[in-house]
This record gives structure tokens, sequence and C-alpha cells, in this order.
């Protein structure tokens, strides 16, 4: 009887386990049923609206070298170049920190965490003939009596986000709604993650070759850097074509020992230089690499 009872136990739980299971899964195809009728009703209407950041599932962007400063993302009144909403669309946006240590968000400038605006919708006059007739400042009447095409341009606008403290990372969330003349949300979510002071230097490495040696520098930082580079003029000739030399220093005997660079970040910088015994050997020890004032 016991054990009878044990297994109705045991059934009846299993019931309610898939009867959940289902639940689950009705709702999300409820759900999935619901925004793809509401966007075939809106694209009906020629509403289109998108973003690259955004979307109704909640995109996902994830950043391991941001900077601590502010992070955009656009809006369109388009899905495509030739879908395109040729009407004014309202809108409000708003963010909010998920993880970040207290951290809050502000949009757009505001102070605060919302902002609403206006994605205004644009036409022009577009010639689509061979021609070669500059039509960009056409109205819609001559466009279209001289034979061209007036169209719907797309509209993009650039939105942001800052963060009011200094922290390594962060979730921030961000949710847009159109209100006029449709209703659309869209959402998106910024994994934000600050690249470590560490991995923010200069490197250098020197190569050999046949007839001549290449000094590399890499420009780690975020900014560009202004840099001395030293070395002993009596082991190297170097070559100065394509140089784009600030400033530089010569020995006694006329040949130069220092230049200043301007590197731009994120950059690697090959410099050719001559050695004046061949049957040498060097490496980038021989070379001095430092940040300077000397570019202004």
């Amino acid at each position: 009887m016991k054990y009878r009872l044990k297994k109705k136990n045991i059934l009846i739980l299993c019931g309610i386990l898939v009867g959940i299971v289902l639940l689950n899964y009705a709702y999300t195809y409820a759900k999935y049923v619901a925004n793809s009728t509401w966007n075939y009703y809106l694209q009906s209407k020629e509403f289109f609206f998108s973003s690259d950041s955004l979307d109704s599932e909640g995109f996902k962007n994830v950043n391991t070298t941001w900077d601590g400063n502010k992070t955009t993302f656009n809006i369109k009144n388009s899905i495509s170049l030739d879908k395109i909403t040729d009407y004014d669309i309202k809108y409000d946006v708003s963010c909010e920190v998920l993880q970040g240590d207290g951290a809050k968000c502000l949009m757009n400038g505001t102070g605060t965490n919302t902002f609403s605006g206006t994605l205004s919708s644009n036409q022009m006059c577009i010639n689509k003939t061979d021609d070669n007739v500059d039509v960009s400042n056409y109205n819609k009447s001559k466009c279209e009596i001289d034979g061209y095409t007036w169209s719907k341009i797309e509209a993009t606008k650039e939105l942001y986000f800052e963060i009011d403290k200094n922290i390594d990372d962060v979730v921030v969330l961000v949710t847009l709604k159109t209100k006029e003349p449709y209703s659309k949300t869209i959402t998106g979510t910024f994994t934000l993650h600050k690249g470590t002071k560490e991995i923010e230097k200069l490197v250098k490495s020197y190569e050999s070759f046949t007839n001549y040696d290449i000094l590399t520098i890499k420009n780690l930082y975020q900014t560009s850097k202004c840099v001395d580079i030293k070395f002993n003029s009596t082991k190297f000739r170097i070559d100065t074509d394509k140089l784009d030399i600030k400033k530089y220093e010569e020995d006694a005997n006329g040949y130069v020992n220092k230049v200043s660079l301007q590197l731009e970040r994120n950059n690697d910088y090959k410099i050719k230089f001559y050695k004046t015994k061949f049957d040498e050997l060097y490496d980038e020890s021989y070379f001095t690499v430092e940040e300077s004032n000397n570019c202004n």
C-alpha cells in the first residue's frame, strides 16, 4: 500500500514538473508570437525603427577596452535602406546600472538617467540616371518634373550614456520606447570592462634583416603619444624617409642620434636603421623610448 502511494506521489510530482515546463514554453512561444505579430503590424503601417545595439529581444553588447568615458549607441528610422519611416518618431530612453558598485547612469548629458527626443524623417531628390546632374538641392516638384526620384532618407541619431563613478566594471541596461505615432520597445545590455593600466604602455621590438634593421614601437595607450627615440649614432644610421619627425638632434659629426615622433593610439610604427658594422648584432635594448613634449 505504501509503495503504491509513493509511486502515485512520484507520478503526480512528475506531472507537475512537466506542466511547469509546458507552461514556460507556452509563455515564451506566446511572447514570441505576440512580438512577431506586433512587428508585422508596425511594418504594415510602414513604421520602421531599429538600432545596432538594441533590439526587441535585449541585445548584448560587450566592451573589454572601455576607457571609462561615454558609451554611444545609435537609433534609426529604418530596418534596411529600402524600408524607411517617412514620419517623425518620438521616443523616451533610459539607462539603469545593473552591476556597478553603486554607480549611476546618466543619459545624453542630461544629468539624469532619462532622455526624450524626436527622430526626424527626411526626404531628398536622388539622381538614379547617368546624366551626372547634381539634384541634391531640388525640391519635390522640380525633382519629379525633371524625371528624378524623390526618396526617403535614412535618419540616424547617436545617443550616449555616462557612468558617474570611476569604476573598472559595470553592466548597464538601456531601454528605449517609441511613443508616437506607434509604440515599440527595444533594449540592450552593455557590459563594460576598463582595460588595466598595465597594458597601456609603449612596447619596442627589434628585427635584423639582410641590409637593414627595423625598430618597431607599439603605442598601446588609448591616446596618441609624443615619444623621444634615442640611439647611439656611431652604431646606427636612421632612415628618415617617410617619417614625420617633429624634432631631432645630432651628434658632433652631424649624425642624428635622437628623434621625436607623434604616435597615434593603438598603432605600430616601424623605423628603419642601418648598422655601421654589419657583423654586429643588436636588440631593442640599444634604443631608449620615452614620452616627451617635443612634438608641440
